[in-house]
Formats: C-alpha cells, structure tokens, sequence
C-alpha cells in the first residue's frame, strides 16, 4: 500500500523545478509499463498448490415425455421418465501426471516472474541509459557554454575592434566565423538534449511539456569492487524454460501409461416407479498404443531440445578498461587547463591573439565534455551488471 501511494506521490509531484534521480525515474517507469502490479493471488495459487485435490463431481440429469402408438392394439401409450445422477471421479492411477501438472503449475508462475524480471531489467536498462544520456546533454551543456562564452563573444568583439581599425577584416571575418561555429554547436548540444529528455518522458509516460533534470552521482568508488555475474540472470531464464520443456515431455510420457479411473455414482430415476441408482465403476484405459500419444512425446522431445540449444552468454562489462580510459581524459583535462593558462598570461601580455584564448578555452572544454561522458559511460555500466 505504501509503495503505491509512493509511487501516486511521485507522479502527481510536477516537473517544473524538480530534479529526478534514478531511483524517481525507474519508479515511473516500472508504474508505466505496470511492473508494479502484478497478480500475487494468481502466483500463490500456482506456486503453492493443495497436497490433496478434491475428486472431480458431475451432475447429471433428463427427463423425457413420451408417447406412442400401438397399432397392432390400436392405443396409444403414455410413458414419463426422470433421472438424477451424481458422479464422483477420482484418478486411481494416472501415470504420476497429477504431481507433474503441479510442477507445471509451479514453473509457470516462475516463468511469469522470470518475463517480469526480464522485463524489469530492459526497462531498468533502457531507464539508466536515457537518464544517462540525458545528464551527458545537460552537462556537456552546462560546460561547453562556460568554455563557448568567450568565442561567442569575439563576434561582438570583433565588430567593435572592426569599427576602431584595430583588425582587419579577414580578422574579424574569421572570428565572426568562429563565434558562429560555437553557436551552432550549442544549438547542436540543446537538439541532443531536447532528444534525450523525450526518450525519458516515453518511458515514464508523461505527456507534461515541462523540462527535466536529472542528477547522477558520479564517484570512482562505481568502478571499484566485486562485480557481480551478468549471466545469473539469464542462465535462470534458460533453467526455467529447460525445465517447462522436461515437464511437458514427462507429462507427455506420462499419457501413454496406463489409466486407472474410480467412478461412484449415486441418484434416482423414475420409470414410473421411482427407485435409486447407485454402485462403483473402474475404467482402465491403455494409451500406450496411441499413435497421437506417440506424436505428442516426440514433439515434446523436440522442443526440449530446441530450448537446450539456444543457450548463449552475455558479454562482461570491461570495468578496468573504462577505468584506465577515464583516467588518461582526467590527465588530458589538467594538461589542456594548464596551456589554456599559459596562453592567458601569453595574451594578456600581448603576445597570443584572442582566438588563441578562446580555442584554448574551448579545447578545455570539449576534454571536460569527454570525460564526463567517459565517467557516465562507467556509471551505465555499473547499474547494468548490478
């Protein structure tokens, strides 16, 4: 009860100043796609079935109304009849089907919940990478327009020192372009970012036109420790189907033997004269000599080794190598701030022009740009495998 009224909470909240974590995004995403509610009641039916099932109980009954003509007596005859029956079947022997049909029971809830999980992790996966995604636009912008500010100013700059002579005009021409090239990649980094948020609001459903924001923690503890098995998961999806495909193949065996089927019935028919029916019936029956029995078993065979062989293995997340990476942009990023330093005194003492700054600058940050997006690559990765 609480977790739905958390998650009504959630999507009643706007989105106008609101920032999402993952958490609050995978939370509307599995309410989206109605991983929230599943049938429990249904699960614990199949999951714990009865030790003892109830023998099946059938009713019957007929009345009829008749008459006939005698035409050797010349008469006509008037005859009125009932019956009511009730049956009580029960399987003496049934070549273990029935403990079979309550493993079936079990393993297709568990298939249920295994589909669940797996639908679970896509939207779990396919959430992490919009939110990652998502948070690489918005950062790259927030830090490419700190580094871009200076270039888009040259153009102004450039009309000023135009109108005083200082320049010339293929100078200016030239940081004119530069300023427009910045623009127009700025524009490119809000286009990216518009595409990413509307891949985040598909999967958590929300039709507002507000923006969004999302937060990620990035720390380089995400890359450190035990990683856990990717291929658990999957190897538990192949152990449920491979062991459905062995039931019904033993299900399907099981038919073949024979049957042995008690019937007590009891009732009252009218004939005119009312008198009870009741006694015992055995049926045995020899399915073994069944030639669609026969078929029934190979499919199932078939099936089951079909399902042994489309067994495969997902591939392992190379934490180590994302880490190296990340470290080789972080060293990348220190040497680009300290000649973007150099070339500040370098100008400021009248010795590197203003479009040397501003490639510096711009230079810096692209290299923070490709880090962040490295580090959030690692983080990804991280949420996937765990």
């Amino acid at each position: 009860m609480f977790a739905v009224l958390l998650v009504a909470l959630l999507c009643a909240l706007p989105m106008r100043g609101a920032t999402l974590t993952l958490q609050q995004a995978l939370i509307r995403a599995n309410h989206a796609h109605g991983l929230d509610a599943l049938p429990d009641d249904a699960l614990r039916t199949l999951e714990a079935p009865p030790r003892f099932e109830w023998p099946v109980v059938r009713a019957e009954g007929s009345l009829s109304n008749a008459r006939s003509l005698d035409i050797f007596n010349e008469q006509i005859v008037h005859s009125q009849s009932y019956l009511a029956l009730v049956s009580v079947d029960y399987p003496l022997l049934d070549g273990g089907s029935r403990a079979l049909r309550q493993e079936a029971s079990r393993l297709a809830a568990r298939s249920f919940r295994e589909r669940t999980r797996e639908l679970a992790d896509a939207v779990h996966d396919e959430t992490v990478d919009a939110v990652a995604r998502l948070f690489v636009a918005q950062e790259r912008s927030r830090i490419l327009r700190a580094g871009y500010e200076r270039a888009i100013a040259m153009k102004t700059r450039a009309n000023e020192m135009l109108v005083s002579h200082e320049i010339s005009n293929t100078t200016a021409a030239q940081w004119q372009d530069e300023a427009l090239a910045a623009e127009a990649q700025l524009i490119d980094l809000d286009i990216e970012r518009l595409d990413a948020e509307a891949r985040l609001r598909q999967l958590m459903g929300d039709t507002s036109s507000e923006p969004i924001d999302v937060a990620v923690i990035l720390s380089r503890e995400d890359g450190e420790g035990p990683q856990p098995s990717p291929q658990s998961a999957q190897e538990s999806s192949f152990a449920v189907s491979a062991a459905q495909d062995d039931v019904n193949l033993r299900l399907a065996r099981a038919a073949r033997k024979p049957q042995l089927l008690l019937s007590a019935f009891g009732g009252v028919a009218g004939v005119p004269d009312t008198f009870s029916l009741y006694g015992v019936r055995m049926t045995v029956s020899f399915p073994m000599f069944d030639a669609a029995a026969r078929r029934r078993v190979a499919e199932a065979q078939l099936e089951l080794a079909a399902a042994q062989m489309q067994r495969v293995e997902r591939p392992k997340v190379n934490v180590e190598g994302l880490q190296r990476r990340i470290d080789i942009l972080a060293r990348a990023v220190d040497i680009a701030k300290e000649r973007a330093a150099s070339v500040t005194r370098l100008t400021t003492a009248g010795l590197r022009s203003e479009s040397a700054l501003a490639a510096a600058n711009v230079d810096v940050a692209r290299r923070e740009s490709e880090l962040l997006a490295a580090r959030v690559e690692l983080w990804k990765a991280m949420q996937h495998v765990r």
